[in-house]
């Protein structure tokens, strides 16, 4: 059972609770100061004047006309709170409010017979003097009884004693069996000659028909009270303080009416529209709750997500820091001429810190697939290299473990395509990472096929097939989930995050695509990536690479700013510019970079971005204040969030080098700054790549 301690947060507010309280005991205390609310009915007889008799039938119309219009504002209000009770379950997907809802419409539809019956347009032949008071005290009856049975059945919808959807048919056919019993009852009983008596004038019991509807609101009330207690809301509060004029209505037809459209009699039609306004208050008041809620949740979730980001932000900053210095001299180091012992201890070295690598990226990945923040990004590529490539990569872990390690792409497969080729490289490499992983001998084949090739698309089939430990069927079903593995002991064994499947998954179906798995436990496992693509035509054929040597030559007669605070990276950005004998001068801060750019001249700037003084957006910024010629600025940085990129953007640099800064991206970037004569190209979004 839920708790209540947070009760008050569930409540209508105090001033339209002492509000309903006024209105529901106003009445009683106009009376008391004189005011008198009767539609007055003047007697008369054979011998009364015509001007009387006059305005006996205009006095009569008006209690009439008053009864059926109080009548049917009540029975309108009836239907706009159903209506709400609908509207709340769509924005609340509440089910018990259409149960509560229908309860609500029945009574409403029961109060309007009996404002039928009292105009007539339900064939009657007592006189309205017994047919008012009669039907109104029956269809009283059965409206607390609907709502009785109405709020029990909410009771056993939220305990899951009934399904709750079935409770609202329960509570629909029980309001039409309802509904179609006092309409009977009530035609019968309008036909009939002769009604029971139901007022009794001078008895302290005027009306004693009208005391079982009250036994009965009193029932409803209790029941009203547990359900708020135990189920709050502002629409069950409002339920329970809509059970107040309920009670009050009939102690005025109970105690005090005597005749039709007296004091009591109006008192207590007024109060019925006040009994059925006050439901609906509370579901607008819901609505305004839940309109809050919801968007003090988003702010929430924005904090959140933010708070996130920078705790990731600043993890990679912290990790990638270190890193570089680790995996940067280890690659410097490799070059060197080592002994074979030696250079297996780099090797190590480097493997482990790629390891590492691998497992920040993957949760850098899952939380930007997560946050909705991974984009696609479809450029025509050559896919046959791409394959290639990726076969290239592993070929040499493949050949340590001595495994047949092969690749066949089918004729009827495009060589050019428009798709996202980093997605598709992530996937592919993900996939054959494990194939590998979990391969201790035999084979890892590639097998790529295309279906349905037309002029313009096709669907491309990557399948991974090993001869690995195998998935077991009941571990197949969890595969794809976020920090899963077959088992533990494959965790243990084997190692991984167990998000590498999930994020591969992910991508697939952000590249329009899937992965499917067919495993056997000891035999293998096959995984087929499935994805859409368009048919792509070649792209301008790209001019060769420099070499190291060629670099160097070129560079010569331009200059390279390295700006970076952390000795370890400093030192080893400046190796590697140096065995490319490329010339650069450098500064440990954004300021020191500011004023020998200003002094200065040069060509492209490596650009941390966290540093002491002045950082290196700040930095940027200011350079691209300076009237001079402007270098190329290369962001050289831990931060690799998308964030990130799009601050470096715009800040003014060019382009985005990520730590650990690797030989080859170096070598890759410098290249292509050369071929573009260090000129910015605004219509080329480096960042992207």
């Amino acid at each position: 059972m839920p708790s209540n301690t947070n009760k008050r947060n569930y409540s209508l507010p105090g001033s339209i609770k002492w509000g309903i309280i006024a209105i529901s005991c106003l009445p009683v205390f106009l009376n008391y100061l004189g005011l008198d609310f009767a539609s007055h009915i003047i007697p008369f007889n054979g011998d009364t004047p015509n001007n009387l008799m006059l305005e006996h039938r205009f006095e009569t119309f008006h209690g009439q006309f008053t009864h059926m219009l109080l009548e049917n504002i009540a029975f309108s209000v009836a239907i706009i709170v159903s209506i709400f009770c609908l509207v709340g379950f769509v924005i609340k997907k509440d089910p018990v409010l259409p149960l509560l809802g229908i309860s609500l419409l029945c009574a409403g539809l029961m109060d309007g017979f009996h404002g039928l019956a009292a105009t007539r347009l339900i064939s009657a032949t007592a006189d309205n003097k017994d047919l008012i008071p009669f039907t109104w005290a029956l269809c009283r009856f059965f409206n607390s009884l609907i709502c009785i049975f109405g709020i029990l059945v909410a009771f056993a919808s939220q305990r899951q004693t009934f399904h709750k959807v079935r409770s609202n048919y329960l509570i629909l056919f029980s309001g039409i069996f309802t509904i179609s019993i006092s309409y009977f009852t009530i035609h019968y009983f309008a036909s009939s000659a002769e009604l029971p008596r139901t007022q009794f004038p001078g008895s302290f019991i005027s009306r004693p028909w009208d005391i079982i509807p009250l036994i009965a609101f009193l029932a409803c009330s209790a029941l009203y009270f547990n359900y708020y207690k135990y189920y709050p809301s502002a629409f069950a509060h409002a339920l329970f303080l809509g059970s107040l004029p309920n009670i009050i209505i009939q102690i005025h037809m109970s105690f005090g009416s005597t005749a039709l459209f007296d004091n009591h009699f109006n008192i207590a039609h007024t109060l019925k529209v006040l009994a059925y306004f006050v439901p609906l208050i509370g579901l607008m008041w819901d609505y305004i709750v839940t309109v809050k809620d919801k968007e003090n949740a988003e702010t929430s979730a924005l904090k959140s997500a933010k708070a996130k980001s920078e705790f990731l932000a600043n993890m990679s900053h912290e990790i990638r820091t270190p890193m570089n210095g680790v995996l940067g001299s280890a690659e410097l180091l490799r070059d060197e001429d080592l002994k074979q012992e030696q250079q297996e201890l780099v090797k190590n070295i480097i493997n482990s810190g790629k390891s590492m690598m691998t497992v920040l990226n993957d949760i850098l990945d899952f939380s930007k697939i997560d946050a909705g923040k991974f984009s696609v990004v479809k450029k025509s590529f050559n896919f046959h290299e791409l394959i290639n490539s990726i076969f290239k990569l592993f070929e040499g872990p493949a050949g340590d473990k001595n495994l047949n390690f092969t690749v066949n792409i089918t004729p009827d497969v495009p060589q050019w395509i428009i798709s996202d080729k980093s997605r598709i490289h992530q996937v592919v490499a993900n996939l054959i990472s494990n194939a590998l992983k979990f391969t201790l001998e035999g084979d890892v084949k590639i097998v790529v096929n295309a279906k349905n090739v037309g002029t313009q698309n096709c669907i491309l089939e990557i399948i991974i097939e090993d001869s690995g430990i195998g998935v077991s069927v009941e571990d197949q079903v969890h595969i794809f989930s976020k920090f899963s593995q077959a088992d533990n002991s494959s965790s243990r064994t084997f190692g991984g995050t167990g998000l590498g499947l999930s994020i591969s998954k992910r991508l697939a179906l952000l590249l329009d695509g899937d992965i499917k798995l067919s495993s056997k436990k000891g035999v293998g496992s096959t995984f087929t990536f499935e994805f859409n693509a368009q048919v792509g035509v070649p792209s301008v054929v790209e001019t060769k690479k420099l070499k190291s040597n060629e670099l160097s030559l070129t560079y010569k007669e331009h200059l390279i700013l390295i700006v970076e605070d952390n000795e370890t990276n400093m030192q080893i950005a400046c190796l590697h510019l140096d065995k490319l004998k490329i010339p650069y001068e450098t500064a440990f801060n954004g300021k020191e970079a500011f004023d020998k750019v200003r002094n200065g001249s040069f060509d492209l700037i490596l650009m941390d971005c966290q540093m002491p003084i002045m950082d290196g957006y700040e930095a940027t910024m200011e350079i691209r204040k300076l009237n001079l010629r402007q270098p190329i600025i290369v962001a050289l940085t831990a931060n690799v969030l998308e964030e990130d990129r799009i601050k470096c953007i715009k800040a003014g640099m060019d382009d985005f080098i990520a730590k650990p800064i690797k030989k080859t991206l170096l070598v890759e970037k410098l290249d292509h700054w050369v071929k573009a004569g260090f000129k910015q190209d605004k219509k080329e979004n480096r960042f992207a790549s």
